[in-house]
């Protein structure tokens, strides 16, 4: 397999996962230079691939793609020198801050025609996309609702939209925000046992489609690493539902059935492989295969869903296939905006339909 070829631009702490995740997979993925400001930063990263100071040397680099990751008050602009070069660009989630920016880059697109996708994995993370492979499959009948209580803002529209097969039909939102005390039990920084009280951030909304389908939003700020605050999910259709991996449906006879979808790793039970993530049954067959797992990299489930990011992008430089579109990028972040202003306002705010809802 050839490696495909990335140059990046930016350094912050995203930008370094996605490196930490390209040198494990080194047979897949090369660093071909990384554009940076900070000349001394430059010369700290210089030992483990190129780095360049310079963007005219920079853009001279022959690569698949450019992956832009850099803060979403400043996208706009970099993304017009890089359509300019008509040089393909992936870009890090989400892709603005603002209305104002939403409506600048899609005018910038289809000024130059831009080749750009969006860095948004969460659909791509192991359980979602087994869940999104359930929604499809018919199992449940037609789905009529999910409740999205695993990822904010913008990554929970995006999943939500997945799950009930919304395209770009217009809604209507109303959201809330509590503050819950809750103990602190763990953030990047690592874990804590000191029994600090925080408060936990809690967006509450509820997304009405034009089409009868229902988003009920559920997140709060302490989810993501706090051990006692459980993620939680769930699909429902007109033949049965999925709470977290538990799927209830009816079958042939139209007798119900209570069955579990099973995570499968290596490197557990005294397994002796290490570990890396291999997929997930149910039925007896596997919904969801890790992509990755030949090369038994020891990913986290949300570094296998930036891994297929990668990789997705190559192959819609080649063939022109879209894996997130800056169209669904847009409209996912035109999902979380009118739900902040909602929960800002205090009213159900009614969504129009943008310029990019093709």
């Amino acid at each position: 397999m050839e490696k495909i070829k990335i140059g990046i631009i930016g350094n912050g702490w995203r930008t370094m996962n996605y490196v930490q995740i390209i040198e494990h997979l080194n047979e897949v993925f090369e660093i071909k230079g990384m554009l940076l400001r900070n000349d001394k930063k430059a010369k700290d990263l210089s030992n483990r691939f190129p780095t360049f100071t310079n963007k005219e040397a920079f853009f001279q680099l022959d690569v698949d793609f450019i992956f832009c990751l850099l803060p979403k008050g400043i996208m706009v602009e970099w993304c017009q020198e890089i359509f300019e070069r008509n040089i393909p660009v992936l870009i890090e989630t989400s892709p603005g801050k603002t209305m104002e920016d939403l409506h600048a880059m899609w005018e910038l697109k289809e000024k130059y025609n831009a080749r750009i996708q969006v860095a948004e994995q969460y659909f791509l993370q192991p359980y979602h996309s087994t869940l999104i492979s359930v929604a499809n499959s018919g199992l449940l009948g037609d789905i009529t609702d999910c409740t999205i209580g695993a990822m904010h803002g913008y990554h929970g529209t995006s999943v939500m939209r997945k799950l009930l097969g919304i395209g770009y039909e217009n809604f209507k939102v109303s959201g809330k925000e509590f503050h819950f005390p809750v103990t602190y039990t763990h953030g990047r920084a690592g874990a804590s046992q000191d029994g600090d009280i925080v408060q936990d951030c809690t967006k509450k909304a509820v997304f009405e489609f034009e089409n009868g389908k229902v988003g009920f939003f559920d997140f709060g700020s302490e989810k993501y690493f706090n051990r006692i605050r459980d993620l939680q999910m769930s699909l429902r259709g007109v033949r049965g539902e999925v709470f977290n991996t538990t799927i209830h449906y009816l079958n042939e006879d139209n007798l119900p059935i209570s069955q579990e979808m099973n995570r499968v790793d290596a490197g557990t039970f005294g397994n002796l492989e290490g570990y890396f993530h291999i997929g997930f049954t149910f039925q007896g067959n596997y919904v969801y295969k890790n992509p990755f797992e030949k090369y038994k990299a020891r990913l986290s489930d949300d570094e296998i869903a930036m891994a297929g990011m990668l990789v997705g992008m190559a192959e819609y430089v080649k063939t022109g296939k879209e894996f997130y579109s800056l169209q669904e990028a847009l409209q996912d972040t035109y999902l979380m905006l009118l739900m902040e202003e909602s929960i800002e306002k205090g009213t159900v705010v009614q969504s129009t339909t943008m310029p990019w809802a093709k």
